[in-house]
């Protein structure tokens, strides 16, 4: 264990002995730390740290991992260079015994119920999802179509790094195949919800320019929905907005959405797994929100179920839930995510405040056409717009920023803040990060992207004056700590 994880726990110890205050232990700092995965899969700068030997030779250690047999499905986002990172992966897994399904471009969430469909072993999808053109990734999934989990993933690393990357014989390579998730992906979705909600409401979609551009319009319009799209031509240089569906770059969308006199917007990312909606007021709503919207909706049919939520979400998911059914918090990232719900069988629903919503009854990852449908039919159920569904939630308020370090600098960092809020006498939580819980019920978290070189703050209050207040205290001990 690194030395700044075991000064850490250590430190976590020593306060509780001392003060007599429970503080969680955390996770993060009790298992071995990744090397490799982040959050979300393996991510990097292309031929940086991500370089096709790097991944041929990752593709050998996730098929080692899978005993060397079976059949995988590999995809790619729209990425110029994401076509020479698929191949390499491809010939990691045949060169360890995996028969391969080359997919082609095509959007994360087809490729899982391709893999469903088929029956597959796995999947392997090459995209830098929500991140800049430059950057690549790896994505991992078993065969119930959602991320391997946390032990997997440490499992894959060890296999990399303790020298064990040894190709099968000549005679035992695995196959190659062409296969084409895309003409049972409408097939897929559609069936998952009830036509007569969603047909007839006014969508404008904005794939922006991702994986999905080919799919998301034709998906909903086969839904019975009327749809136009912006931002659809695939192009993985993202021309017209970065591939991360925020607030700030959905202009185009808000107008859009305003002048064609449309029920929704949908926005999505460079793989197709996340929506941020906008309303028909061409307001833009908060994947918190949203999650909440979708959480209470399950519990109503599934009283007592179990929604499972990140720990950087809004505690407007505890005001929702509260009463109705059990919540189970995570560290950060769908891995963590969908862990929880695949190990409870109670669990109805999860998400990320990204955007990312998941219903383990019909697919272990986010999609965003479905997302989008099941939006619909809630609308319909509560005879209600999407804004005036989430003006029936309690208001909180959050502020998020980033502070760009270095990796290296990630873990001091962490260690000097959970210093700095440990002297504030506050309730600390470290499940991700560190995040303090203020008498007034307002929280701060701070905590090391597993993505990005970032140090994340997120600051959440019932006033905005209190929200800003506290993002400024958490960039502020940041900073000290770094210099």
């Amino acid at each position: 264990m690194p030395q700044w994880k075991t000064t850490i726990s250590n430190l976590c110890t020593i306060y509780n002995h001392i003060h007599g205050i429970h503080l969680e232990m955390p996770s993060s700092l009790l298992l071995p730390s990744f090397k490799l995965f982040g959050t979300s899969g393996v991510r990097g700068y292309i031929n940086r740290n991500v370089t096709p030997d790097f991944v041929a030779k990752m593709g050998l250690a996730f098929a080692i991992s899978m005993g060397g047999k079976g059949k995988v499905a590999v995809a790619r986002d729209v990425r110029p260079h994401s076509l020479a990172v698929q191949k390499a992966v491809e010939s990691g897994l045949m060169a360890g015994g995996v028969d391969v399904v080359d997919c082609g471009v095509a959007p994360t969430p087809s490729v899982l119920y391709f893999l469903l469909r088929e029956g597959l072993d796995g999947a392997v999808v090459v995209t830098g999802s929500h991140t800049i053109a430059p950057i690549v990734g790896l994505l991992f999934f078993q065969r119930d179509g959602g991320e391997i989990s946390p032990k997997d993933q440490l499992h894959v690393e060890k296999i990399y790094f303790k020298g064990k990357l040894v190709p099968v014989p000549w005679n035992r390579l695995g196959r190659y195949e062409m296969g084409s998730p895309l003409p049972h992906y409408e097939e897929a979705v559609i069936g998952l919800v009830n036509l007569k909600k969603v047909s007839g409401y006014r969508i404008v979609v904005d794939p922006g320019n991702g994986a999905s551009s080919a799919c998301l319009a034709k998906v909903l319009s086969s839904a019975g929905c009327h749809v136009w799209a912006i931002n659809d031509v695939p192009d993985g240089r993202f021309p017209n907005r970065p591939p991360y569906p925020r607030r700030e770059v959905l202009a185009s969308l808000i107008k859009e959405v305003r002048e064609r006199k449309a029920d929704l917007g949908v926005a999505t990312d460079g793989d197709g797994d996340r929506a941020v909606f906008v309303t028909e007021k061409g307001k833009v709503v908060w994947g918190d929100v949203t999650g909440a919207l979708f959480a209470r909706e399950e519990l109503r049919e599934r009283p007592g179920g179990t929604v499972v939520t990140s720990i950087n979400s809004s505690d407007l998911i505890h005001d929702v839930c509260r009463g109705k059914g059990k919540i189970v918090v995570t560290r950060v990232g769908p891995p963590a995510i969908i862990d929880a719900l695949r190990n409870d069988v109670n669990a109805v629903f999860g998400f990320e405040e990204t955007g990312k919503f998941i219903w383990p009854g019909s697919l272990l990852y986010g999609d965003c056409a479905l997302s989008t449908l099941k939006m619909l039919s809630l609308m319909n159920g509560l005879g209600m717009s999407l804004h005036e569904a989430k003006e029936d939630l309690p208001r909180y308020h959050m502020i998020k920023r980033a502070y760009r370090c270095s990796e290296s600098l990630k873990g001091p960092l962490l260690q000097k803040v959970y210093e700095s809020l440990k002297k504030e006498g506050v309730s600390l939580s470290t499940t991700d990060g560190v995040k303090a819980r203020y008498p007034d019920g307002s929280w701060l978290l701070l905590r090391p992207s597993g993505t990005e070189p970032f140090f994340r703050c997120y600051a959440e209050a019932r006033s905005a004056h209190r929200a800003l207040e506290l993002a400024r205290h958490g960039l502020r001990l940041i900073r000290e700590a770094s210099s």
